[in-house]
This record gives structure tokens, sequence and C-alpha cells, in this order.
């Protein structure tokens, strides 16, 4: 595991705690400025990462991917989306409409 992925983890373990800053950290033995440092760090990344706010699209694709249709995997920040090549072609058809 990289020091990010275990910093994204303490901070998500933080929030699930109810603790406070502080107290999450003397609990968990972590110095609280490192703490403060990687929680500035990420709250940086997720800001540059989503420039305007997430929405969901109402999204019904009708079509049932062949057994012999070529599927395609997309693999991004530990999520994975598979669809075939039709399927695929729906979606972006979606969201340009939605654009």
């Amino acid at each position: 595991m990289s020091k990010h992925e275990l910093w994204v983890q303490r901070i998500a373990d933080w929030q699930a705690s109810g603790l406070s800053q502080r107290a999450f950290c003397q609990q968990e033995g972590l110095a609280i400025s490192t703490f403060y440092t990687w929680l500035r760090k990420l709250q940086s990344l997720s800001k540059e990462l989503v420039k305007e706010p997430s929405a969901f699209l109402p999204m019904v694709i009708h079509d049932k991917p062949e057994p012999s249709s070529t599927t395609i995997t997309v693999k991004a920040e530990g999520l994975a989306f598979e669809c075939s090549v039709v399927q695929l072609a729906q979606l972006i058809t979606e969201l340009n409409r939605h654009a």
C-alpha cells in the first residue's frame, strides 16, 4: 500500500470514527501535524479532480451485449466499468446529449 493509499484510508477511518482529529491521532499514534498535512493534500487533490459538482444521469441501456461481442474494461481510481462496444457508444451518445 502506498503512502497516498494509506492516508486515504486513515482519513476515511477518522471520518467514520466520529472522533475529533486530535483524538483520532492520539488513539492511532499519529502526529497531528502529519495528519493535517495529508488532510490538506487529499482535499486539494480532490478539488482538482472535481471541477464541478457531480451529478448522476438517469440512463437505461436496452441492448444486452451479444455473447460474442467485444467488451471493453475501463479502470480508473480503483473502479472498473465493463461494457460492450455498442453499450459504450450508447453511453458516449447519452453523455454528449447532457453535456
